[in-house]
Parts: C-alpha cells; sequence; structure tokens
C-alpha cells in the first residue's frame, strides 16, 4: 500500500508541470495573437485609408466633370 502511495504524486506532479506549459504556451500565442493584429492594422490601415482618400477624390473627380 506505501508504494502506491509513494508513486501517486509524480503523475500529479507531471500533470501539473503540463498544464503549466500549455497555459504558457496560450498566453504566449495569445499575445503573439495581439500583436500580429496590432502590427496587421498598423500596417494595413494607412493603405486603406489612402485608398479610401483616392476613391473619394476620384468620385469627387468625377462630380466636378459633371
Amino acid at each position: 500500500m506505501r508504494l502506491t502511495n509513494q508513486q501517486t504524486p509524480q503523475p500529479v506532479f507531471k500533470h501539473l508541470a503540463i498544464n503549466k506549459l500549455a497555459l504558457a504556451i496560450k498566453q504566449q500565442s495569445l499575445i503573439l495573437c495581439t500583436a500580429g493584429a496590432l502590427i496587421v492594422t498598423t500596417t494595413v490601415s494607412p493603405f486603406v485609408s489612402t485608398a479610401q482618400a483616392t476613391l473619394t477624390i476620384k468620385e469627387h473627380g468625377k462630380r466636378q466633370n459633371y
């Protein structure tokens, strides 16, 4: 009986370590995703705004011609 009692904590500790590792990975990926989204928005938004500006200028030009 004593042998089984001594052996039970080890898998529990291993499981806890795995859980902590998984949690750390999840947090890291979340941070990476957030950073990626920020990078995408900061790099894409100027292009989008310039595209919108050129579109409005083109539309304005069309209206002035008529």
